[in-house]
């Protein structure tokens, strides 16, 4: 799957943008943010990618939700999780089309478990400037 990924970015001319940015000083939890990417669209939208790391336990417990903040912590765009990844961990979830505002610097990306909406750690993707 994840080969099928780079080959749709590749034939898209989309640039994955790593999150080689800081991940936030919030210590593991039970639904961490392990990995996440951006790639901006010919339209100025963002393909957002996130990898989550959750201790689930199944439908009553799990991570069900990512969401994308602004530098303040305004969340700007959130990735539902219809179900438990009890035996599939980590996993991966994808926002397409995200409009993000021109005048910030980075987002923050946080998972959230049910029930409670705790979260751990985050990844920061700073947002690349055109030249």
């Amino acid at each position: 799957m994840r080969n099928a990924a780079r080959i749709a970015v590749l034939v898209l001319g989309l640039v994955m943008v790593p999150a080689f940015a800081s991940t936030a000083k919030k210590s593991e939890g039970p639904a961490n943010v392990v990995g996440a990417a951006m790639s901006k669209n010919m339209d100025g939208t963002w393909d957002i990618r996130a990898t989550v790391r959750s201790k689930d336990t199944g439908p009553s417990s799990y991570a069900d939700r990512v969401e994308i903040l602004d530098p303040e912590g305004k969340v700007l765009h959130t990735i539902p999780v219809k179900n438990h990844h009890l035996n599939e961990q980590p996993f991966s979830v994808t926002a397409t089309n995200v409009k993000l505002p021109t005048d910030i610097a980075h987002v923050v990306i946080r998972a959230r478990i049910k029930p409670g909406g705790a979260s751990g750690k985050e990844r920061t993707l700073k947002i690349p400037k055109k030249k």
